[in-house]
Formats: C-alpha cells, sequence, structure tokens
C-alpha cells in the first residue's frame, strides 16, 4: 500500500507539480514537475531551505498531521540518503 502511495505521488508531482510549486513557492528550479521524486520530498527541499511561502509551510503542516510528523522533512532525508546509497 506505501508503494501505491509514493507511485501515485510521483505521478501527481509530474503531472501537477509546476502548480503545486506556483503555490507553496516563488522559487523556480525545484524538484516539482519531476516524475522520479515525491511531492513531499520536493516540499520538503525547500522547507530544508526555508524557502515555502505560507501556503507552503500549511501544506507540509497539514501533510504532518495527516500522514507522519515531519512528513515532508523526512521524505527529503530518505531522498538525499538513497541518492548518496545509489552510488
Amino acid at each position: 500500500m506505501v508503494r501505491l502511495a509514493v507511485v501515485l505521488d510521483m505521478m501527481w508531482n509530474a503531472t501537477s507539480g509546476e502548480l503545486v510549486e506556483d503555490c507553496v513557492t516563488s522559487v523556480e528550479l525545484t524538484l516539482y514537475g519531476r516524475g522520479d521524486i515525491t511531492i513531499s520530498a520536493a516540499t520538503g527541499e525547500l522547507e530544508d531551505d526555508d524557502k515555502l511561502n505560507k501556503v507552503g509551510k500549511g501544506f507540509s503542516a497539514t501533510l504532518s498531521v495527516m500522514l507522519d510528523d515531519h512528513h515532508c522533512a523526512n521524505a527529503y532525508k530518505k531522498l538525499l540518503a538513497d541518492s548518496e546509497n545509489k552510488y
């Protein structure tokens, strides 16, 4: 079930990531819009860099309440760890 959720999240990022990006930050070069990264991880990167606007902070907080504490930050940390282990 978790894998399905991750795949759906990646598909959402590929198809709607640019729209989410426009809502949560003023930064243009982000991980949004990539089909190999989740919306959560893309949001976590901006959260880590303190580049989320008020809507983005609310989005991240909502995911943390609905899913698990510090969801986006943890998704981004996992992405970094997986990238390091890949090579």
